[in-house]
């Protein structure tokens, strides 16, 4: 099977990105930090992030590879890494999944409740909504020019239709 040559051209650029010695040694630092979550206490967000990319370590983002997925990642408590699951240990993941699954998740294994949903801030809330817009309708013309959060804990957004200058 023959790929289109951007496309191949895509996929070299960003595995060389990902290969230069700083970003090599952060994404690293994500396996490692992993193989120290407990999935017992861990915290989990959920995430529209690039395929290729999910991590957002690379700076010059090929068009070519602009593919959107739903990706989860989980912490522990006590730190501010988070780990995507396909880099975290497979016994660790089983876990996570087994708990969101069952709906069990906000149970600690004392049977404890407690918040291991880590909480949606403003700052990700708007970029989120932003990658849906684009992601959803295929177009980068729609941008969110107001967001607020309402008392019950949503959040809502205006946005706009944006066209660049162009000649008139």
């Amino acid at each position: 099977m023959r790929y289109p040559k951007k496309l191949v051209a895509a996929l070299r650029s960003i595995n060389a990105q990902m290969e230069k010695p700083g970003a090599k040694e952060w994404l690293a630092s994500r396996k490692k930090a992993g193989q120290e979550i407990d999935p017992e206490t861990a915290e989990v967000i959920c995430r529209y992030v690039h395929l290729a990319d999910p991590y957002g370590v690379c700076a010059d983002f090929p068009e070519e590879l602009d593919f959107f997925s739903r990706v989860f990642f989980a912490r522990s408590p006590d730190s501010d890494i988070w780990v995507r699951f396909d880099d975290l240990p497979k016994a660790t993941v089983e876990r996570l999944m087994q708990w969101m699954e069952t709906g069990d998740y906000g149970k600690s294994s004392l049977g404890q409740d407690r918040d291991r949903i880590a909480p949606l801030t403003y700052e990700i809330a708007q970029a989120e909504v932003q990658v849906a817009l684009r992601r959803n309708l295929w177009t980068s013309a729609l941008l969110i020019e107001e967001c607020s959060q309402l008392p019950d804990g949503r959040f809502q957004f205006t946005v706009a239709e944006h066209r660049p200058n162009g000649p008139d």
